[in-house]
């Protein structure tokens, strides 16, 4: 048998190797370019009413013509690319032992990922979730009608929250990305509107929590001007 301290090991090593395998490829300026078609063609969609490449579940079978709503699948094809991204981010930072200080570092300063990929995609998602809960809260479309929405806000609410912690991990001891993010007012953004009010309590509390240390890791989280302007 294999002690779990050796498996352990030999793990962190696949991890290393992963991370800079994936740095000397570019893999991550690849991405960003994927991203950012895939956001201009979500963003061109959601502005001519087109739904692009819908995946949305139909309840009750076939569902033929009826009433619009629902996910829209104009951004199916973006929320799955950067899901993968952002999953595979959060756990080579996590379990990429040797090499995860070079990883934050590559991702800050060698590629455009941050700027160009997760601050548009964060952006995006909550300017969905805004109309996504004005709809909920406008009513009249059913319980089916509400239920969709409310499993659409829920969508947006995790790919904001995804997307948040990659931005905690590019702005923790770097100063790369954090006037960007201050510019953006991402942590701000968050809680306007009411915006997430439509989530679920779990969901709401953790999007919530992101959006504090991201507060803190732009913007200082110390000192009696900040105390005085956050109290």
């Amino acid at each position: 048998d294999t002690a779990i301290t050796d498996l352990t090991k030999r793990f962190a090593a696949g991890v290393n190797v992963l991370i800079r395998t994936l740095m000397r490829e570019c893999t991550f300026e690849e991405l960003t370019k994927a991203s950012v078609k895939l956001t201009q063609l979500a963003t061109s969609g959601t502005a001519s009413g087109v739904v692009v490449g819908a995946r949305r579940r139909r309840r009750g079978g076939g569902g033929g013509g009826g009433g619009g709503g629902g996910y829209q699948g104009t951004y199916s094809s973006l929320d799955e690319v950067m899901e993968s991204a952002l999953v595979l981010i959060h756990n080579l930072l996590l379990f990429g032992s040797l090499y995860a200080a070079q990883l934050r570092q590559h991702l800050s300063v060698d590629t455009r990922f941050v700027q160009d990929c997760v601050l548009p995609y964060v952006k995006l998602r909550l300017d969905a979730l805004m109309v996504s809960a004005a709809t909920t809260r406008g009513g009249g479309e059913g319980k089916s009608a509400e239920a969709d929405q409310a499993e659409e806000c829920e969508m947006a609410g995790r790919a904001v929250l995804k997307a948040m912690r990659t931005l905690c991990v590019a702005s923790f001891k770097m100063n790369a990305h954090r006037e960007a993010i201050i510019q953006q007012g991402v942590a701000r953004r968050v809680v306007a509107d009411d915006r997430l009010a439509i989530l679920s309590p779990v969901l709401r509390g953790a999007v919530l929590a992101t959006a504090i240390i991201l507060h803190v890791n732009t913007e200082g989280g110390f000192g009696q001007a900040w105390q005085a302007q956050h109290q």
